[in-house]
């Protein structure tokens, strides 16, 4: 059986690119009835519904500090799912991921750079592998 199996973390992140992959198809099926800022309008409503929940009710930290973080993350996460449905609405969902998964390279050099991450060249690797796949896309 391959290591990707048996590592708890694999698993997990094979688990997330699945449902991600759901999720995509079904947010570009929804185009035909909605205009993409709607989509992502009642999106980020449902998500902000069940995060309420969990940071207000669950949360034990002083409401102040969690009323600015929420706020602050609400922003910041509704500006970045209104990017994506736009995006998304405008390519064919199969070139809009690979695209975005060209963010990984950016990301692999930003953990080097300011968190000192390391094995920093074997990320690296593996990221410009996944870029390699994009230009194939765009190639082929």
């Amino acid at each position: 059986m391959l290591v990707v199996f048996r590592d708890r973390g694999s698993r997990l992140a094979l688990l997330g690119a699945f449902v991600a992959s759901i999720a995509v198809s079904v947010t570009k099926l929804t185009f035909a009835y909605a205009a993409p800022l709607v989509v992502a309008f009642y999106g980020v409503a449902a998500m902000s519904v069940v995060l309420a929940y969990q940071f207000f009710v669950q949360s034990r930290a002083e409401l102040s500090v969690r009323a600015g973080h929420l706020a602050g993350l609400g922003v910041i996460s509704g500006t970045g799912i209104a990017l994506h449905t736009i995006g998304l609405s405008l390519l064919p969902a199969v070139y809009f991921i690979s695209i975005k998964r060209l963010s990984m390279v950016l990301n692999v050099l930003l953990g080097g750079a300011i968190f000192k991450e390391e094995n920093v060249r074997v990320r690296l690797i593996g990221a410009s592998l996944m870029l390699a796949g994009v230009v194939l896309i765009a190639v082929g």
